[in-house]
């Protein structure tokens, strides 16, 4: 009976713990949904602005050739990527590289399948 009543006051403090740790990142925390949603339009720019680079130099950038060509300035630091993988490829080195990337990996899948009967 003991041993029951310090494990539900436990998880009584471990509740409350939580509450006010989800309430504390909800208040201008990582979880504030005025953030969240700043921080996916951000994202969302920094892709839009992406396309249009690609568009004029399709061959790439070379590396952290985006930080070079970035007119999305943002004041807390130094933006040298697109937050997107497959993007970042694309502008480092080109959208054949990309192509080709990408058929390999392809190739090597279908090979481990096929090797796999």
């Amino acid at each position: 009976m003991i041993k029951g009543s310090i494990l539900l006051f436990i998880l009584v403090i471990l509740g409350l713990c939580g509450y006010k740790f989800l309430e504390m990142q909800t208040k201008g925390g990582r979880l504030d949904p005025d953030l969240i949603l700043h921080d996916f339009k951000l994202r969302q720019s920094y892709l839009v602005e992406a396309n249009e680079i690609i568009k004029d130099y399709p061959f790439g950038l070379g590396y952290e050739g985006y930080l070079e060509h970035q007119l999305i300035k943002e004041n807390k630091y130094i933006l040298r990527l697109v937050h997107n993988v497959c993007y970042q490829i694309v502008l480092n080195y080109g959208v054949i590289t990309f192509i080709l990337m990408l058929a390999s990996i392809c190739g090597y899948i279908m090979i481990c399948k096929n090797n796999k009967r």
